[in-house]
């Protein structure tokens, strides 16, 4: 199959002339179709401890239940701040290999950007690529770095500053979810932290603990329980 390139001088997408192409590296069209969903935030929280490119259906169905259960007794939704970053990647290379990617050189990179509706930002030494799903940024930083090769580093979106969040822990019931909430000069860096943990178990949320200090956790609460392995 052919692809087209069809760029502009700062935004680019690159198309094809007949069907869209699949690219090597990539889940299916229809795993790729299941993003941007309703909730954006709990989609990006669903890649959480996930090396996927795309969160599985399940778990963003669990944890937006949960979560709707947990609101519904908490009064409030509880947010997480670095759920709220959007996709994109920082490409670095060379300016001539910058000119190459957004002159349509490389057809393994356009095809990544055409499946992926990937929309190009380039500057002269760099290339910034946003995307409207909410993709697992590692799995994303990967997937662009084994088309570009040595010459090219690819950066994964990263959160700076810090702020309220939401981890969990759904091995086996009921689910469990440790909400961390901060105040002062958030988001530059949260001062003080107040924790709320909960229990869903069968659609109904019950809060278990709330405490201010790291020292008033509940008897036999483990923090690490709710990071990634």
């Amino acid at each position: 199959m052919k692809c087209l390139s069809v760029m502009s001088v700062l935004v680019g997408l690159a198309a094809c002339a007949d069907d869209t192409p699949v690219c090597e590296g990539l889940p299916s069209g229809a795993t790729l179709a299941l993003t941007p969903r309703a909730d954006t935030e709990v989609e990006r929280l669903a890649l959480r401890c996930s090396d996927a490119l795309v969160a599985s259906q399940a778990r963003y169905d669990t944890l937006l239940a949960d979560l709707d259960a947990i609101t519904v007794v908490r009064g409030a939704r509880p947010r997480s701040y670095g759920a709220l970053v959007g996709s994109e990647l920082l490409i670095v290379a060379p300016s001539e290999r910058i000119e190459r990617l957004r002159s349509g050189a490389n057809a393994d990179f356009d095809c990544l950007n055409t499946q992926l509706h990937g929309r190009l930002f380039a500057d002269d030494d760099s290339l910034v690529i946003s995307f409207p799903g909410a993709l697992g940024s590692d799995a994303l930083a990967a997937t662009y770095a084994r088309v570009l090769g040595d010459d090219a580093e690819v950066f994964p979106d990263a959160v700076a500053g810090d702020g309220d969040s939401i981890q969990f822990d759904l091995r086996g019931s009921p689910h469990r979810y440790l909400v961390s909430l901060g105040s002062g000069d958030c988001p530059s860096g949260c001062i003080n932290w107040s924790y709320e943990l909960w229990q869903v178990d069968a659609g109904d949320a019950h809060l278990q603990a709330a405490w201010d200090k790291a020292a008033d956790a509940p008897a036999g609460f483990q923090r690490a329980d709710f990071e990634c392995p």
